[in-house]
C-alpha cells in the first residue's frame, strides 16, 4: 500500500531528500500547498523528477476558504543513491 507524507510546512532544505530515502514506488510526498508550484522544496522536488526518481503532479483542493492545490511527487521505481 503506498504511503503520503507531507513535509509542505517544513523549512527544512533536506526534507525532500530525507523522505526519497524514506520512501518507495508509488508512495506520495505532498511538497507544497499554495495556488502556484512554489516552496522549500520545489527545486528539489524539480531535481528529482529530471533524474527520474518522482513524477510530479498537482491536486485541486476545495475548501471552505476556497480552492488550492498540493504539489506532489509520487516516487517512480528508480532507486535513490545516497552515497
Amino acid at each position: 500500500m503506498s504511503e503520503t507524507l507531507d513535509i509542505s510546512a517544513t523549512k527544512n532544505a533536506k526534507a525532500f531528500h530525507e523522505m526519497l530515502t524514506l520512501t518507495k514506488a508509488g508512495d506520495r510526498i505532498i511538497y507544497h500547498r499554495g495556488q502556484f508550484a512554489a516552496g522549500a522544496h520545489k527545486s528539489a522536488a524539480m531535481d528529482a523528477a529530471s533524474a527520474g526518481l518522482v513524477l510530479l503532479f498537482q491536486k485541486k483542493v476545495i475548501s471552505a476558504g476556497g480552492a488550492t492545490f498540493e504539489y506532489i511527487a509520487q516516487r517512480t521505481e528508480k532507486k535513490w543513491k545516497t552515497s
